[in-house]
């Protein structure tokens, strides 16, 4: 019976780290052991690309032009491809003069610690969807 003491058992754990980053993973294990298909780093399903695809120029012509003035005034914050599939859709969703509210109190929000947008979009969608609406900048909730 074989004991391995600590500082061997800690030794072996850098050394099979160092051969998975040197193999193209991380230091959280993986690494692609000779795959040759871009998939990524071993270890899981392979990652979905999320880049975002501006849908803007879906929206009705009133509309666009608010969205695309919003992104002149609050650039770089605020950029055309936030206006994904998922932020048109939830806006298409709305009665016309609803989704034109939307877009009123997006520009009248400070957007400087907001990390997803589309998300916090379409959540400003949602309050007006479930009769929330308004409600200023802080976009009351009514209660």
């Amino acid at each position: 019976q074989m004991h391995i003491t600590m500082p061997e058992r800690c030794q072996s754990f850098v050394l099979r780290c160092r051969g998975d980053r040197d193999r193209g993973g991380d230091y959280r294990g993986g690494g692609n052991y000779g795959r040759d298909d871009h998939r990524g780093s071993g270890g899981g399903p392979p990652q979905r690309n999320f880049s975002r695809q501006p849908a803007i120029h879906l929206l009705p012509p009133d509309q666009l032009a608010k969205a695309k003035e919003l992104c002149i005034e609050h650039a770089p914050l605020l950029r055309e491809d936030h206006f994904d599939e998922g932020v048109i859709d939830s806006l298409k969703r709305l009665a016309p003069g609803d989704a034109m509210r939307v877009l009123q109190e997006l520009g009248q929000n400070s957007m400087a610690g907001v990390r997803n947008l589309p998300a916090y979009i379409m959540g400003i969608c949602k309050r007006y969807n479930s009769g929330h609406g308004g409600g200023g900048p802080r976009g009351g909730r009514g209660y």
